[in-house]
């Protein structure tokens, strides 16, 4: 696997992080608000001052910009004690894609956008399937919008997962 940050004279800079989808509704929004919640959690028990230069934010390859949470995220989110009601949906542009660190997608079909934007070989993508928790998984996270409370549940614990494998790569010598 290519590596996930780039060695730079600016290492001490704060890293970004940018989880996209397609509306930014639903599961990049899921995946931005866990993980930051994941963080804090991980920089309480660890003190790993990597952690603390951690920023977290996401974006959609085909939103209407400033449209509000799905209600299925913000239900699936409570259940976890976040507060996603404050989130508005915005595009991903190539500023947007230019400042982030590292862009990490929930389907192959957004890697695939994303490889079409100006100046895409300077952007860090990566697959959210990179970071398996327990072996590999190669699948892409299902779009919940739309469907059943249980599908969001359903989308929340693989996207979970995931993130679990990425912080534990983030904690690790790895990086």
């Amino acid at each position: 696997m290519k590596k996930f940050w780039q060695n730079d004279k600016n290492s001490m800079k704060k890293k970004k992080i940018l989880f996209v989808c397609t509306g930014n509704t639903c599961r990049s929004v899921i995946a931005e608000l866990l993980f930051k919640k994941m963080l804090a959690e991980a920089q309480e028990k660890s003190k790993n001052r990597n952690l603390k230069n951690i920023d977290v934010f996401s974006a959609g390859i085909a939103p209407i910009p400033g449209i509000n949470t799905a209600p299925g995220t913000l239900k699936v989110l409570q259940e976890e004690g976040i507060d996603g009601s404050c989130h508005k949906s915005r595009k991903l542009t190539p500023d947007i894609a230019r400042d982030a660190s590292v862009i990490i997608v929930m389907e192959e079909r957004q890697m695939e956008e994303i490889r079409r934007m100006p100046g895409a070989s300077k952007y860090r993508l990566f697959h959210l399937d990179s970071f398996p928790q327990a072996g590999p998984d190669k699948r892409d996270v299902p779009d919940p919008f739309g469907h059943s409370i249980e599908m969001y549940r359903e989308c929340m614990e693989i996207i979970r997962e995931h993130l679990e494998g990425l912080l534990k790569k983030l904690t690790s010598s790895e990086i």
